[in-house]
Parts: structure tokens; C-alpha cells; sequence
């Protein structure tokens, strides 16, 4: 598969408004995306949750790590049943009830992946791919630019699914023109 990047989406760990103050173990969440927190065996491992438990191991901070679907993870954060949430985006709406460290603790650019010998071409111009079948993860952010589009319908073929792996497939047996997500996720679910 041939990639080309769009704007970057950085996974990172969010904290509650208590989280640091609490003397008891955190409860962090996260969403289980591959490569970055995932069970594998019935255990989590990933880069993301290696360097979450690192972090606050380094801090002295007991945690308790949990994984549910992304939107579920989100509303645990907000409404208080979590302290802390990593391997997810960064955004405006967020920022109004969560933390952000300075750094993200992973940054994954989300790219277009198509087939190799496909004629499609991206030149930054969103309406130059706005006719083709395009797949998305559900739930999943990604560029302002590209969510603005969405959101006013300038896609008529947006495909969702709840895993990476899904897309893959589909753009492997050319259900979909395009696939769009966070390179490392993609590659490691194309893998």
C-alpha cells in the first residue's frame, strides 16, 4: 500500500481534573488501538501503555488500567469515573474537561492509504477525493479540515467500521478507494 499524510493527530495521555491529587490507584482507560495499547493474550501491552506505566510508576502513582471503546473510555473521563485516558486525540472540546501534558506520548499521523496501483491522487485539496469510497474507524478524529468536510457532507461515500482491520480488508478487496487513519495503527493491522 502506498500512504500519503494529512495533519497530525497525537495520541496522548489525559488526565481528570483530580487525577494527580488522588491518593488512591488512578483508574486510566484507554480504547485498545493497535500498536499503541491493545490485550493481546488477555494482556495489555503496547508502546503507549509501556510508557503510561513508566510514567506514572516514575510519579509514585499506583494505576488500575482498563480498556473500553473509545466513546465509553471518553465519558468515564468526563464524568469522573476515570482519572486519566491515553491513546487518544487532542481536542478543542476535550481541552474544556481534561489535562494535556505539554508532549504527546505518541504522535501518529493520519494518512490515506490506498492500493499500490491505484491512479488516486491527493493534492491537499479535500474535494479532489470527495466522489471515491472512503474508509474511516468509527468514532475516530482526525485533521479540523477533514472533519469540517465530513461534517458538511462533502463526502457521499464515507465507509465506518469499529477496527482498523475491517478497512484493510475492505480496501484490499476494493469495497473502499481509500482508507484513512493513524499510520502506525494502519500498518500494524495491514501486517
Amino acid at each position: 500500500m502506498k500512504l500519503r499524510s494529512i495533519p497530525l493527530i497525537a495520541f496522548s495521555l489525559i488526565l481528570s481534573a483530580r487525577g494527580l491529587a488522588a491518593d488512591d490507584a488512578l483508574v486510566l482507560v484507554t480504547p485498545g488501538i493497535e500498536p499503541v495499547s491493545y490485550l493481546k493474550d488477555g494482556k495489555l501491552t503496547g508502546m503507549g501503555t509501556d510508557i503510561a506505566v513508566e510514567a506514572f510508576m516514575r510519579m509514585g502513582k499506583a494505576i488500575n488500567i482498563q480498556v473500553y471503546p473509545g466513546a465509553r473510555a471518553m465519558s468515564m473521563l468526563q464524568a469522573g469515573e476515570a482519572d486519566a485516558l491515553f491513546a487518544t486525540a487532542k481536542t478543542a472540546d476535550r481541552e474544556a474537561f481534561a489535562l494535556y501534558p505539554t508532549e504527546p506520548i505518541i504522535d501518529q499521523p493520519v494518512s490515506m492509504f490506498v492500493l499500490k496501483d491505484s491512479p488516486i491522487k491527493y493534492d491537499g485539496d479535500l474535494a479532489t477525493i470527495a466522489s471515491f469510497r472512503i474508509g474511516i474507524m468509527r468514532g475516530a478524529r482526525f485533521s479540523t479540515e477533514f472533519e469540517d468536510a465530513i461534517s458538511k457532507k462533502l463526502f457521499t461515500k464515507i465507509e465506518e467500521v469499529t477496527e482498523y482491520q475491517q478497512n484493510v480488508q475492505k480496501l484490499e478487496a476494493k469495497y473502499i478507494d481509500i482508507m484513512i487513519g493513524p499510520r502506525l495503527s494502519v500498518l500494524f493491522a495491514a501486517k
